[in-house]
């Protein structure tokens, strides 16, 4: 049995001579590719890097370019699946998998598909899905913006599944992740300068971990493959945290904004922040006020709606009395804790 090359990749290893990864040609399929929804434009996967010039945004254009052997070795594999079957298809992943924990011998099993290419077509998709469900011994992560396939995956627990998407695609992105976010392994990877609001980004922590003989970045973090549930999904958004009580003065307001609403909460910080409490306090209220009233967001006080008198923020002195009863709610609070939540607007704006 035919089976994908290997690539014990610097980055994606685990140890040595691990060999945990493969790539299929990159691009789309009018080019040779195998990336049907690669994206174009300002931002997109596949712009240039710069007018005029010759590089692409894409890191695998770079990659080729400079170890045509990687090149040749992504054209061999997406030859080797082109044209066959879903029953093929299976066969050959099965025995690619197969081969991976052999050279193992049944340890560190994390297996990533595609650090080049994606799923290109259904069948390939389908033959990926059974091959995870046969294998629930191997961890297996993918970046994929085959968005219309991700369904495939969810009722998989041993495959964290990232949605690849940028300034192109990211409203697509957005409508497929909140169809499934409360699937623990389904997750969004950004690419882009600027990210967007409303979720909470973790950068990723392999871009500043150097690889080492032994083990490369991907190996030394984990938080893309077993360790995405356990630091990003136990601890969602929204999120509480303690409230600083009893006379400690180091203290700060920590903004973050969930997928449905936006979080504040009061927290200690690590060695950062603001020199005492009401600080920390009157940001978060300042916050509170543009939300309410140029964005329309209801706050609320651990679970409880806090309404405003105040028509609008240029009502000055019912505003005022506003602040005062919020500032004495969040610094009187018997609560161990305390969170102000902001949520969207409903249907025609916040009564």
């Amino acid at each position: 049995m035919d089976i994908l090359k290997l690539t014990d990749d610097s980055k994606v290893k685990f140890k040595k001579k691990h060999y945990n990864t493969f790539g299929l040609m990159y691009g789309s399929p009018e080019t040779g590719g195998t990336c049907p929804h690669a994206t174009l434009g300002p931002g997109g996967c596949l712009t240039l890097k710069k007018e005029g010039g010759k590089n692409k945004t894409c890191y695998m254009d770079k990659l080729v370019k400079a170890w045509p052997s990687v090149g040749r070795s992504l054209v061999s594999n997406t030859a080797l699946l082109a044209g066959k079957s879903q029953i093929e298809l299976e066969q050959i992943l099965l025995a690619t998998v197969d081969e991976f924990i052999k050279i193992n011998s049944g340890e560190n099993l994390y297996f990533r598909l595609h650090y080049s290419g994606d799923f290109f077509s259904e069948e390939y998709a389908k033959a990926w899905a059974s091959v995870v469900k046969q294998r629930s011994n191997v961890r297996f992560w993918v970046y994929t913006r085959e968005l219309d396939r991700v369904h495939l995956f969810v009722e998989l627990s041993n495959i964290t599944v990232f949605l690849s998407v940028d300034p192109v695609n990211y409203l697509k992105g957005l409508e497929v992740y909140e169809k499934y976010k409360l699937t623990n392994h389904i997750a969004m990877a950004y690419l882009g300068d600027t990210k967007p609001e409303g979720h909470r980004w973790v950068t990723c922590p392999a871009s500043t971990i150097k690889n080492s003989p032994e083990i490369g970045a991907c190996g030394k973090c984990r938080l893309c493959v077993d360790n995405y549930v356990t630091k990003v999904k136990k601890h969602p958004i929204p999120y509480t945290l303690n409230k600083i009580m009893n006379n400690v003065t180091n203290s700060s307001v920590d903004q973050t904004k969930g997928s449905m609403n936006r979080i504040i909460t009061l927290r200690r910080p690590d060695q950062t922040g603001h020199s005492d409490l009401a600080m920390a306090v009157a940001e978060a209220i300042a916050k509170v006020i543009e939300e309410r009233y140029e964005n329309s967001r209801a706050p609320y006080v651990n679970g409880e709606a806090f309404i405003f008198s105040a028509n609008s923020n240029e009502d000055t002195v019912a505003l005022m009395q506003d602040t005062i009863r919020l500032r004495q709610q969040l610094l009187e609070s018997p609560d161990g804790q305390v969170m102000v939540s902001l949520m969207p607007p409903a249907v025609g704006g916040v009564s």
